[in-house]
C-alpha cells in the first residue's frame, strides 16, 4: 500500500475535481458523491457504485449508475469515476478510523507460521490443528480479495444471466425474433414517436399524450415479465 494516507488522497482529488468542474451542477454532484462515500465509510460500508448510488437515489439525489461507467471522449475516466474510485481504494485499505487494515496473505514472504516454527511443533494432533486453522485463514483471505474484485464489476446483462438458470428455465424464457424486433423498436429513437429516452436512458414523454393513446406495440408487457423472470434465480 503507498505509504500516502488514502483519506488525505481522496481530499486533495476531490478539492481538484470540484476546482475543474465546469458547471455548479457537476460541482454540487462531486459534493453529493463525496459526502455519501464519507458517511458510508464511517459507518463501517463497503464503497461501490451501486451502493452510492442507491444511498443518493434515496435521498432525493437523481444519478444512474451509468453517469459513472460512462467514459469522456478522450477515453479517460468521469470525474466522478475517479473520485468514487479513490473512495474505493480507502474503503479497501483503511478501517472506520483511518488506520491501514491487516491483510494477511499466506502466499507472500512474510507467512502466519513458516514452515520451520511449523516442524518445531512436536504433538501431532496440535500440527493437525494449526494446519487446518491455517488452512482456513488462507481459504477465508482468499474469498474476501475475489469479493472485492467482483464489488466493482458492472451488473450482469441477459446474455451473462441466463446460463445461471438450467436449460429448461432458459428455454421457455426466452425471446423468440417478433419479441426481440419489439423490443428493438420500442428503444429505438424516432421523431415521429411520442416517447424517448434522455440522457439518463430514462423513459420520457416526447410528445402530447392523451389518455388511452397506444404507445407501443402489442405484448411489451408480457416480454418485460419474461425478461424480469430469465433474471430472477429459482429458489432453493
Amino acid at each position: 500500500m503507498s505509504s500516502k494516507d488514502p483519506l488525505a488522497v481522496v481530499k486533495s482529488l476531490f478539492e481538484r475535481l470540484k476546482s475543474e468542474a465546469k458547471t455548479q451542477t457537476t460541482k454540487q454532484m462531486l459534493e453529493n458523491i463525496n459526502e455519501a462515500c464519507a458517511k458510508t465509510h464511517r459507518n463501517g460500508g463497503l464503497i461501490g457504485i451501486v451502493s452510492i448510488v442507491s444511498k443518493l437515489n434515496s435521498s432525493g439525489i437523481e444519478i444512474s449508475k451509468r453517469r459513472f461507467y460512462n467514459k469522456n471522449k478522450d477515453g479517460t475516466r468521469t470525474s466522478y469515476r475517479e473520485l468514487i474510485d479513490e473512495w474505493v481504494n480507502v474503503s479497501n485499505t483503511t478501517t472506520i478510523s483511518g488506520k491501514p487494515k491487516a491483510n494477511i496473505n499466506l502466499d507472500s514472504n512474510v507467512q502466519m507460521i513458516s514452515d520451520v516454527e511449523f516442524k518445531k511443533i512436536d504433538d501431532h494432533a496440535l500440527r493437525y490443528k494449526v494446519s487446518l486453522m491455517a488452512g482456513q485463514i488462507k481459504g477465508l483471505n482468499n474469498q474476501l480479495n475475489t469479493m472485492r474484485a467482483i464489488k466493482e464489476q458492472p451488473l450482469l446483462n441477459a446474455s451473462d444471466a441466463l446460463p445461471l438458470l438450467d436449460n429448461q428455465l432458459t428455454s421457455n424464457l426466452g425471446l423468440n425474433i417478433h419479441e426481440i424486433d419489439l423490443l428493438k423498436d420500442f428503444v429505438k429513437t424516432s421523431k415521429s414517436k411520442q416517447t424517448g429516452f434522455d440522457e439518463d436512458d430514462s423513459l420520457i414523454a416526447t410528445k402530447p399524450i392523451a389518455r388511452h393513446d397506444v404507445l407501443s406495440q402489442p405484448g411489451l408487457k408480457d416480454i418485460i415479465n419474461k425478461i424480469i423472470k430469465s433474471y430472477t434465480l429459482p429458489e432453493d
